[in-house]
């Protein structure tokens, strides 16, 4: 103790005033700091807290419209599988029109929900899944995100099973290159 007391009486008047002031300093930035921290973490707590409580009362809302439609003929899953003749082909080539997208090539497949195992071991119509998988290269982003956006809103049965998006090497500006696989199902013939 006696050597700490040493050291500040060894300080000059001006020196003293300065370690005070910077003790006061390091302490109001410590504690500015701290209130700056917590209140950003309260603030960030606050906000999805806002954001739940919205995510609910729409819940609440829609609640009754929900049920009415599932009671009073919405249409059931299976009901869409039985009536869906959608040419997923044609129906892709339509919709990338729409956004000045040029697809060259398609590739399609066809297998039944459960594999190849299922398709022998059935008796009667089964669920058949159509796949097309395209290719799109140098295409704009914003264009590519409209013709997915129009895929998902569609109001047809068709699952954006996988998007691969990659930039071109060369830099040609807001352009990517896109490998994109998108299903449909449908009832086919049985063994």
């Amino acid at each position: 103790m006696e050597h700490k007391q040493g050291f500040w009486e060894r300080l000059s008047e001006r020196e003293r005033r300065l370690l005070v002031v910077w003790a006061l300093a390091m302490g109001f930035i410590v504690v500015f700091l701290g209130g700056y921290f917590s209140y950003s973490v309260i603030a960030e707590k606050a906000e999805k807290g806002e954001q739940y409580a919205a995510a609910v009362d729409l819940m609440t809302r829609k609640q009754a419209d929900y049920l009415s439609r599932k009671q009073d003929g919405g249409e059931k899953l299976s009901d869409r599988i039985a009536g869906n003749q959608l040419k997923l082909q044609t129906f892709l080539d339509q919709e990338a029109a729409k956004h000045n997208i040029k697809i060259k090539n398609f590739k399609e497949s066809a297998v039944p929900v459960g594999g190849k195992r299922r398709k022998k071991d059935a008796k009667g119509p089964q669920i058949i899944e159509e796949t097309v998988a395209i290719d799109l290269t140098d295409t704009e982003y914003i264009n590519v995100v409209g013709f997915l956006d129009s895929i998902d809103r569609s109001p047809e049965l068709v699952v954006i099973k996988r998007i691969d998006i990659s930039r071109p090497r060369r830099d040609d500006g807001p352009t990517v290159r896109v490998a994109l696989t998108v299903s449909t199902f449908k009832i086919g013939a049985g063994t």
